[in-house]
């Protein structure tokens, strides 16, 4: 990852990293141009990662869910109570082992959330590059696109075209 740097393998940091790199400078395009691929790449690769570590925790609540069932299962016969398939679902939610590979899927599920909303971030941020690119090209940021001058000259055209529409509409009428 060229553009980032992680510290002690943080992924908080990696991605408060790339958030911070989100804004744009109207002075500095070219730069956000150069970086806008790379950037893109680290962070669809994070998303990628954070969704491969996402499926595999479901499939560790899976496995837990499917272990715990057979012991509730085993219990229950031993106990010599008859065994239904909602008196086992609820006593393997009421499990810790259950919970603790739940609450681990539902971070995964949060960690993939965000990274897909940087990663649409930067997809706006490509398109914002190329509007403030047309903008920056056709002098909008310029300090003299505005100047008293040119307002004159406009105010001074629209003038004498509305008079000219005046005529033409007198000379049909």
């Amino acid at each position: 990852m060229a553009l980032i740097q992680k510290r002690n393998g943080s992924e908080d940091t990696t991605m408060q990293q790339l958030r911070a790199r989100i804004a744009l400078d109207r002075h500095a395009l070219d730069l956000a141009a150069d970086e806008q691929p790379q950037l893109f790449l680290d962070v669809a690769e994070e998303h990628v990662m954070a969704q491969s570590r996402f499926d595999a925790a479901r499939d560790e609540l899976l496995r837990t869910d499917a272990r715990l069932g057979r012991e509730v299962r085993a219990e229950m016969e031993a106990s010599g109570n008859k065994p239904t398939e909602g008196k086992i679902a609820d006593a393997v939610l009421g499990k810790e082992a259950h919970v603790a590979a739940a609450e681990a899927t539902a971070k995964a599920k949060i960690t993939v959330d965000e990274w897909g909303a940087l990663r649409a971030a930067l997809e706006h941020r490509k398109s914002m590059i190329r509007e403030l690119a047309t903008l920056y090209a056709s002098g909008y940021y310029t300090a003299g696109a505005s100047s008293g001058a040119k307002v004159a000259v406009r105010d001074k055209d629209a003038v004498a075209n509305r008079e000219r529409l005046a005529t033409d509409r007198a000379k049909r009428a």
